[in-house]
This record gives structure tokens, C-alpha cells and sequence, in this order.
């Protein structure tokens, strides 16, 4: 029952994930306009939300190894979610960069990293 749980829980954060990369790609293809027009500042942007998404991912590592010797329910499905929303987080930096510069690749980049996360984060079956 509470594998069941997870698997939804996990699939419901994953594919929010994805729903991002849908969100860039509709505003690029609908001519919408960034709210920076520097250049310079977006290189440094990716550079902090990349190494603030790979310390999330760490955490979120660590939280998934002491997981594995708890057994209680409610214990599980609550670090099972904060897991989830640890692996979540960078598609949303990447979509408040996408917003911030419009640079699709900086959103497909910080998405890559989120499905990383979530596979490294998987309910065991």
C-alpha cells in the first residue's frame, strides 16, 4: 500500500518536473520577452542555480541512505517527499532562469539534472 503511495507521489513530482520544460517551450514559441536583457549576469545566474541544485541533490542523497533504515510509515512517505521536492527544485531554478533570460538551454540543463535527481531518488520497487 505505501509503495503504491510513493510510486504516485514520485510520478506526480517527476512529470511536474517535465511540465516546465513545456511551460519554456510554449512562452518561446509564443514570442514572449525575457525580464533581463543582460548577458552577463545569465552565465553567473546558471553557474549559482546549478551548484545550489547539486548541493540540493547531495541532501537529498544523504536523507535517501538514512531512509533505507527506517521502517516506520509515516517516517518514509514524509523523507520520501521532501526527497521529491529536493529533486524537483532544480527544473523550477531552471524555469526562473528561463524566465529571468530566456535561454531555453539553461532550462533544458537544469531539467536534465531534476530527472538525475529523480532517478537517484526512486522508491525501490
Amino acid at each position: 500500500m505505501q509503495q503504491s503511495r510513493l510510486n504516485i507521489i514520485f510520478t506526480a513530482f517527476l512529470f511536474s518536473s517535465l511540465v516546465y520544460l513545456i511551460v519554456g517551450f510554449a512562452l518561446m514559441k509564443s514570442g514572449w520577452k525575457p525580464a533581463m536583457a543582460s548577458r552577463d549576469l545569465d552565465q553567473i545566474l546558471f553557474g549559482i542555480f546549478l551548484l545550489a541544485s547539486i548541493s540540493l541533490v547531495g541532501v537529498g542523497l544523504r536523507i535517501k541512505r538514512t531512509l533505507g533504515q527506517q521502517s516506520a510509515d509515516k517516517t518514509v512517505l514524509s523523507k520520501s517527499i521532501l526527497l521529491f521536492a529536493f529533486a524537483e527544485v532544480p527544473s523550477i531554478l531552471g524555469l526562473v532562469l528561463f524566465l529571468l533570460t530566456g535561454n531555453f538551454s539553461f532550462l533544458l540543463m537544469l531539467c536534465a539534472v531534476s530527472v538525475v535527481a529523480f532517478i537517484l531518488v526512486k522508491p525501490k520497487s
